[in-house]
């Protein structure tokens, strides 16, 4: 590829992704051609064979890279129903999702009178002008407009003016990556793609743990500085405030080792595209800024301090008899201490991790031990000069290390710090995030008794943060949960198909899903997606494994019912299990061994749950004191096991 000389466009950041059919490669060549001829950077894939996942992986970080996505037009593109230029299609115009309208980014080239109202062209394309480039040769003056839009793009020229204009105003969304301060490390750059979301609700829902606190990870965040007298709003990226910056730094492989060398690339790629794809805690600078400040500083707190970054990702490639693991490090950039390490697998031939949501996890966790190393540090600031994101970092956590929704003290005390936060700001994306999560939280159920009252307040913040990130999928599992909770079984399932619709093996929407249907009286399409779901998570989900244990019950499967409700029982937290959300797993438990004739273990079950709860004892207080959601809560077979294993009317 050749570089421009342009000091605007020298960024990756600022190359023309250039997207056709096969055969439409001769004209795609001519057009890219002109487009170089005056150093314009284009990518485009000269092979015909295209596919595979080192493949996939390339083609899916340009496309989130890229300044601009050019997709060709022609007959070819119109007549055929497959194809991977299709993929790339979908992949622009889910970027673009999150774009401010008037951002340009789609720039769409017909190169025969192929019309712009044609079928199988998304309505993106259509919401923005074509142009005619017969056979891949552009018009007088495209060149330089296109020159012209990469500055726009990349916010080298602030005067707009010559971009594409949609149809209709996007939302302004908080996943926007804005520039930072003119020297900085943190260079412009186009939006961030619209993120599929770090989604730990099941932890969440669990009521316990890191992992349910961590899942405000999803949104930007505008952070406001309380001053004397009046509120300032910083830039996020300003060298003024560099809390939560990270470098992503290459991964290494073992010297000689070219699949693992291809995984070490792949995963550094994919972890530093999802970091920077969630803003709200965590700000990450370009991987060009990084292979820079390597060339001239290989001690980890010189290259922090070049790069001028809290934190550094490291990550390190080994081989494992199926496949790889990546051990991946966050390390404190000031004493290049490592604060903490996880494991993510890469299965067979493969070049990234099975599911995107194994990285995310991952660097939530990475990331949540940096939030907590940002908390210390600011421990000398004096409590009335705490801003928006300080107060939200030590909401986030103080609710860990007081063992979150299941003490009442603690539930109030990170309130009260968000309400704080949101007199500062009422619009903090942040702050409404956790405000929503922590008050929708099924954890309160441990000692609330205002539970409505919980649920009103996380609704009118879910409501508010939703109307700023209407796309935000942490945000659409709890809308759904909300319908759940009102009886609204098939608007739930629309709200999980609508995050599946973004990424098919989100385990959120997954459960979502089947959680909606079973309540919706459809067990066996409830059990096709739960049996794979707790196949990939058969530890360290119970709310997964208990639905399952349901949902097994609701089609006479009680032997795997009950290896289910068997699992979950050990999983789930003594706390959670004294819940009428997540207690009645053992009465499941109970009903299933009833039904197989193991009656011992059947008593046992109940025993323990009497144990937890003993004021409820009997199949009348037992429907009463069970959750609205609880998948069994009205079902007939699920009282007559009650009754063999001892449980009177």
């Amino acid at each position: 590829m050749s570089k421009t000389s342009d000091s605007d466009l020298l960024s990756a950041s600022a190359a023309v992704f250039l997207s056709y059919a096969s055969e439409d490669a001769v004209a795609a060549e001519r057009f890219a051609t002109a487009l170089r001829a005056v150093g314009i950077e284009v990518w485009f894939d000269r092979s015909a064979l295209r596919g595979g996942d080192l493949w996939d992986a390339t083609i899916r970080k340009q496309i989130r890279q890229c300044a601009l996505f050019v997709p060709l037009i022609s007959d070819h593109v119109r007549t055929r129903p497959e194809g991977y230029f299709r993929l790339e299609w979908k992949l622009a115009v889910d970027r673009s999702q999150m774009m401010d309208a008037e951002h340009p980014f789609i720039v769409p080239v017909a190169i025969d009178s192929t019309s712009d109202q044609v079928e199988r062209i998304p309505d993106k394309f259509r919401e923005v002008q074509w142009t005619r480039a017969p056979d891949g040769a552009p018009p007088p003056g495209f060149v330089e407009r296109v020159a012209r839009l990469l500055r726009i793009a990349t916010g080298a020229d602030r005067s707009g003016g010559d971009a594409p204009r949609t149809a209709s105003h996007h939302p302004e969304t908080t996943n926007r990556v804005t520039a930072g301060s003119t020297g900085g490390a943190i260079a412009a750059r186009p939006p961030a793609p619209a993120p599929a979301g770090r989604r730990w609700h099941l932890h969440l829902a669990a009521g316990l743990g890191l992992a349910a606190v961590v899942a405000a990870i999803g949104a930007g965040l505008i952070a406001y500085r309380h001053g004397s007298d009046r509120l300032v709003r910083p830039a996020p990226y300003s060298r003024e405030d560099r809390r939560m910056t990270f470098a992503v730094v290459p991964f290494r492989a073992l010297p000689g080792d070219p699949h693992g060398t291809a995984v070490a690339a792949a995963t550094t790629d994919e972890v530093e595209a999802r970091l920077q794809a969630y803003p709200m805690f965590a700000q990450a600078v370009p991987g060009s800024a990084v292979a820079q400040a390597l060339a001239r500083n290989s001690d980890t707190i010189a290259l922090a301090r070049a790069l001028d970054v809290h934190f550094l990702i490291r990550g390190a490639v080994t081989p494992v008899p199926n496949g790889e693991n990546v051990e991946l490090s966050v390390v404190d950039g000031e004493t290049g201490r490592t604060l903490q390490t996880k494991t993510l697998p890469v299965p067979g031939s493969a070049v990234v991790p099975t599911y995107t949501s194994d990285i995310d996890n991952a660097l939530s966790d990475l990331e949540f031990e940096a939030i907590k190393l940002e908390v210390k540090r600011a421990e000398s600031v004096p409590d009335d000069a705490l801003d928006v994101r300080d107060l939200s970092y030590r909401a986030l956590t103080y609710w860990v290390a007081n063992q979150g929704g299941e003490n009442e003290h603690t539930f109030h005390h990170v309130n009260a710090l968000l309400r704080r936060a949101l007199a500062l700001a009422p619009d903090d994306p942040l702050a409404t995030f956790l405000t929503a999560s922590l008050n929708l939280c099924d954890c309160i159920l441990a000692w609330s008794k205002n539970v409505a009252e919980q649920k009103r307040i996380g609704a009118a913040a879910l409501d508010r943060f939703l109307r700023m990130d209407p796309n935000d999928p942490e945000m659409l599992f709890e809308k759904g949960a909300l319908y759940e909770l009102g009886g609204r079984y098939g608007d739930a399932v629309l709200v999980a198909d609508e995050i599946l619709a973004r990424e098919p093996d989100d385990p959120d929407g997954q459960y979502l899903k089947a959680s909606a249907l079973l309540l919706e009286g459809q067990a066996r399409a409830a059990v096709a997606i739960l049996e794979p779901l707790a196949r990939r998570f058969p530890v360290g989900f119970p709310a997964i494994l208990a639905l399952a244990a349901d949902a097994e019950f609701e089609v006479d499967d009680y032997a795997r019912s009950a290896k289910f409700a068997q699992t979950a029982t050990t999983e789930f937290d003594p706390a959670e299990l004294r819940t009428p959300k997540f207690g009645p797993v053992r009465l499941t438990l109970a009903a299933a061994e009833a039904h197989l004739g193991d009656l011992a273990e059947a008593r046992a079950a109940l025993q323990d749950f009497q144990a937890a709860v003993p004021t409820v004892r009997t199949a009348r207080a037992i429907r009463a004191w069970m959750y609205a959601t609880t998948a069994l809560k009205n079902f007939a077979p699920f009282y007559a096991g009650l009754k063999k294993a001892g449980v009177p009317d």
